[in-house]
């Protein structure tokens, strides 16, 4: 119900997307209401976006690697050389703790991106929203649309940055608290860069517009002096 004006658009969408009761009462807006009011909308890719984003919310993600599973990681991974000193064959490490950690830190973030991408491909709403954000982006002169849509999407959804996990600071190795010195990868925000540079933030920037549009008509349609059909 959306008589809680505590609750945003959004997330009554959300619920109203799962909800098993559809009756539609003259007097009270409910989630019936809000379904019919988001078919209205003139925003296609909007509407698209809210059911990709509404998906998003539910499902189930993958942990982030932490700190602790990275060295975990790292002890795995060291390896050793044989060579001959003095006439006495020996094990010497190959790698360094540092290089190991690093080495550890890459492979758990691949898997980490691995599962997302397994995610996102996952999700009902995505096709819809890559087709029509494929079909429109190329009237602005973007090449390889097919290509570089789907990274901005996966932006879109989770903005967190990969370097630092929204933490803003790079971590201390060994240390369970973080450093003084601002993340490189974000410069300290927290969040991960646009990919494709300022094609990709145009299209990023579009995806929102077109989401406020929505949400704006689901409100207007919804307001006690607007009929809803």
């Amino acid at each position: 119900m959306l008589n809680d004006e505590k609750r945003g658009v959004e997330e009554a969408y959300q619920v109203a997307g799962n909800t098993s009761d559809l009756r539609v009462e003259g007097d009270t807006k409910g989630d019936a209401d809000l379904i019919i009011a988001a078919g209205w909308s003139p925003s296609r890719v909007g509407m698209a976006l809210l059911r990709l984003h509404s998906e998003w919310d539910k499902a189930e993600k993958p942990q982030r690697p932490s700190p602790r599973h990275i060295d975990l990681l790292a002890d795995t991974l060291q390896q050793y050389a044989e060579t001959t000193v003095k006439g006495k064959v020996v094990k010497v490490a190959v790698f360094s703790p540092a290089q190991l950690r690093e080495r550890a830190r890459k492979q758990a973030q691949d898997w980490y991106m691995h599962e997302m991408a397994k995610l996102v491909n996952k999700l009902k709403s995505l096709p819809a929203v890559r087709s029509q954000l494929t079909t429109y982006v190329p009237k602005w002169g973007i090449a390889e649309a097919s290509m570089k849509v789907p990274a901005v999407i996966a932006y879109w959804l989770d903005q967190t940055c990969r370097g630092c996990h929204g933490l803003k600071f790079q971590r201390i190795d060994g240390a369970p608290t973080l450093g003084t010195k601002v993340c490189r990868s974000c410069g300290g925000t927290g969040v991960a860069p646009v990919p494709h540079g300022q094609e990709g933030r145009r299209v990023a920037n579009y995806m929102d517009d077109c989401v406020q549009k929505a949400r704006t008509s689901i409100r207007n349609r919804l307001l006690p002096s607007h009929p809803v059909a």
